[in-house]
């Protein structure tokens, strides 16, 4: 008898261990757009820019920012400059999401026209970070983040 009742909530463990507990939670991915993460606009001499946001089933969030100047600028001609910044955990209300904890961001610039304008990635503390709480909503594969640093449409 004892046997069975083992068995049977072996069993029941073992179905709510497959069910899980809400699964995927919609905003877990990576979303990505077009615009220079920390800055109005697109900073003079820059031919493109790209920041992905990463929110991870582990509850850990990360953002990559390229920012790629052209060939014949001034400053760092056809330099990739990527910030990174990791660190933070994110939550959910399914309208809001929340960031915390410290963050940490570096700076690397690689494949420039010059190679002494490169260099490989160090700590950055001048490198914007988001924290806190953003309001956001979800339409197909378009987050759109409606206030904040990260404020903007990203898609998948």
């Amino acid at each position: 008898m004892i046997l069975n009742r083992m068995a049977l909530g072996l069993s029941a463990a073992v179905a709510l261990s497959v069910v899980g507990c809400g699964g995927d939670d919609p905003l877990t991915g990576t979303w990505s757009n077009d615009t220079c993460h920390g800055t109005s606009g697109k900073p003079e001499g820059i031919d493109h820019c790209k920041t992905s946001l990463t929110f991870k089933d582990d509850l850990t969030f990360s953002i990559k920012a390229e920012q790629t100047s052209m060939p014949a600028t001034a400053k760092a001609p056809g330099c990739t400059t990527t910030s990174a910044i990791t660190g933070q955990t994110w939550s959910t209300d399914s309208t809001t999401f929340t960031l915390e904890g410290t963050p940490k961001a570096t700076l690397e610039r690689s494949s420039c026209v010059n190679a002494q304008d490169e260099f490989k990635a160090a700590l950055a503390p001048d490198v914007e970070t988001p924290s806190g709480e953003a309001k956001y909503t979800i339409v197909n594969k378009s987050l759109t983040i409606e206030s904040g640093p990260l404020k903007g449409t990203y898609t998948r």
